[in-house]
């Protein structure tokens, strides 16, 4: 079976995902507390950004989930690109202006700070800010926020209701079964019909699917090749009662004999 993956594509947007989320948001965020080139060593600003970074993203994401959006992923991307360009320009202006404190009233705060070694002046800062994190989550786990997204679960599991063994090799008219899932997040009862197509050709389908809100169904599905060629799409399609298009679609590929 072909899997869905961009190749090395993939392995780019993961390592560019990792980088904005575990090392850029405390790398703005140490710029913007030591501005100065020679405030800390190339070492020093590298671990500072990477542990500020976890402990930034933590917070942001309690923030978020805190919002009328709730914790999804675009919110989630756009609070953190908001901290990123917000933190560059303020390091960007104390770099160019000044490395003085922000305020007067941190004046006593940032003298003691420099009586210190630079690496103790990160380490009192991160600590202050994971305490601070720790206390967030601690605040998260006792009263959660609601989250107000709805949605339908639809996946895909093997001929032995098990994510694997999924049918590669057919020959023409033989059947393949899968099972499909269905789970009903909409807070509300939901009728759904699911359907299976092979290079946009329609072989087979189902409908009737009544789900209360917050309940699940697996069913098996089984459907066969009607002509020989390699790498065939097959499309397996959930929707949902009223909708024109389909609501999700799970995609592999089988090679057909």
């Amino acid at each position: 079976m072909a899997l869905l993956a961009d190749g090395p594509v993939l392995g780019i947007r993961a390592v560019l995902g990792l980088s904005f989320v575990l090392f850029v948001p405390g790398y703005v965020m140490v710029n913007a507390i030591y501005p100065r080139r020679g405030d800390l060593d190339v070492a020093q600003r590298l671990a500072l950004s990477f542990g500020f970074s976890i402990v930034v993203v933590v917070i942001l994401g309690f923030m978020t989930a805190y919002t009328p959006w709730g914790f999804r992923l675009v919110p989630a991307i756009l609070t953190i690109v908001l901290f990123n360009l917000v933190l560059t320009g303020v390091a960007w202006r104390r770099r160019r202006t000044s490395a003085e404190p922000f305020h007067p009233r941190f004046a006593a705060l940032f003298a003691s700070l420099r009586a210190g070694s630079r690496l103790e002046k990160g380490l009192a800062v991160l600590l202050a800010l994971v305490i601070l994190a720790s206390a967030g989550l601690l605040v998260y786990l006792v009263q959660p926020p609601k989250m107000n997204e709805k949605f339908s679960e639809f996946y895909l599991l093997g001929p032995e209701g098990k994510a694997e063994k999924y049918p590669g090799n057919l020959a023409v008219g033989q059947s393949a079964r899968v099972v499909v899932g269905i789970v009903n997040r909409e807070g509300e009862k939901k009728d759904y019909s699911v359907d299976v197509a092979i290079e946009d050709v329609k072989v087979t389908g189902f409908d009737g699917i009544a789900l209360d809100a917050g309940r699940s169904l697996e069913q098996a599905v089984e459907f066969a090749a009607s002509r020989v060629g390699n790498d065939q799409r097959v499309d397996i399609r959930l929707y949902r009662t009223g909708d024109d298009k389909a609501y999700k679609t799970l995609t592999f590929w089988v090679d057909v004999r």
